[in-house]
């Protein structure tokens, strides 16, 4: 064997061992499901780019773990947990609180990414309502299947001395209180945040009642059979509550801090 042929076998070899190296730790790849219009937790900004306190959020825990990467794709609620049970997604972010049905189905986080606070909104110019008391036989708008509907059909059975008359509708948040502008209700159920939001950017005639009806932890949901990736991220999650970072995001995109995670 000449030096040559020699020297071209080590070269080889040593370009081989390199390629094994860099495949061994090379992180892997998920594909999270995230919405592109929920604003301020995922949407696409004037530039064109996701952004947003989920999507930030999980970027900062994408810079903690080296093993994997994480690729967004934004899409309608609806698609999201289509996502997951056809496989194309390995989990999604969007705000999501427990119910015993995605439990059943799906793996939840551990350690929650936040929480919600839940408040009433109302029409901007309607004084008559402050508080859950004042909107008992009143008209107010909620999802046939959202915790909103959950709740106060809990409290009209346990505590209300006159029902609150429950009207549903379909669509998000913002919709709803669309049609409580429109005098379609007198009040409808939502985050603050997005009350907030849609009084502050989009300049909606609704008012937000201070006091919370009830705060709601949320989660990532993942594909059952992730339960390694899961408490990578859950790892990740603590280490970032502890140091500020998810106090910072949220500040940032959310106006407060909303990491004090619920009783």
């Amino acid at each position: 064997m000449t030096k040559r042929i020699a020297a071209l076998i080590i070269s080889l070899c040593l370009a081989l061992t390199a390629a094994f190296a860099l495949a061994e730790t090379a992180p892997v790849v998920y594909t999270i499901g995230t919405s592109g219009s929920f604003a301020p937790f995922c949407y696409t900004d004037e530039n064109g780019g996701l952004t947003g306190y989920d999507v930030e959020v999980l970027r900062a825990v994408d810079e903690k773990l080296d093993d994997v990467s994480f690729e967004f794709k934004a899409m309608d609620f609806d698609g999201l947990f289509l996502g997951l049970d056809a496989g194309s997604l390995d989990f999604i972010s969007h705000q999501l609180g427990k119910n015993a049905e995605r439990e059943a189905k799906y793996l939840y986080a551990n350690e929650p990414l936040g929480f919600t606070s839940m408040n009433l909104a109302v029409r901007a110019a309607d004084d008559s309502i402050n508080g859950i008391k004042d909107a008992e036989g009143k008209t107010v708008l909620v999802t046939a299947t959202g915790l909103p509907n959950t709740w106060l059909t809990n409290y009209n059975a346990e505590t209300a001395e006159v029902p609150v008359t429950l009207k549903y509708y379909e669509g998000d948040w913002v919709q709803g209180m669309q049609q409580v502008v429109a005098g379609g209700g007198d009040a409808t159920v939502a985050p603050a945040v997005n009350i907030d939001t849609a009084i502050r950017e989009m300049g909606l005639g609704v008012r937000r009642i201070p006091e919370a009806l009830y705060t709601v932890n949320v989660y990532f949901i993942f594909a059952k059979g992730q339960e390694a990736l899961r408490d990578k991220i859950d790892a990740a999650l603590v280490e970032l509550r502890e140091d500020g970072t998810l106090g910072e995001i949220s500040v940032t995109f959310l106006g407060g801090d909303y990491t004090r995670l619920a009783e």
